[in-house]
């Protein structure tokens, strides 16, 4: 998967500059990991996931993003615990 990271007080989702309501998606929290993981009930595509203080966003599904062009740090997910996502 293709994530970026964010401070979790510092990420909007949004679409048409509008704030999209969390309670309106569909979602499920992982037992390893303090994380919520938040998907399109229409596609079942992971759009993000949030907890510790951070947020995952699949940058597959942003628009204008060249995925070619990016740059990816792996993230130890066996591990998450003890693995801080990028600064």
């Amino acid at each position: 998967r293709s994530f970026s990271f964010a401070d979790e007080d510092l990420f909007t989702l949004a679409t048409d500059s509008k704030p999209v309501d969390e309670a309106t998606m569909g979602s499920w929290k992982a037992s390893q990991f303090p994380l919520t993981h938040y998907f399109c009930e229409k596609c079942s595509s992971n759009i993000y996931w949030r907890g510790s203080g951070k947020v995952g966003v699949n940058v597959r599904l942003l628009d204008g993003v060249d995925i070619e062009k990016v740059k990816f740090t792996h993230l130890d997910l066996k591990n998450m615990a003890r693995v801080k996502p990028p600064a």
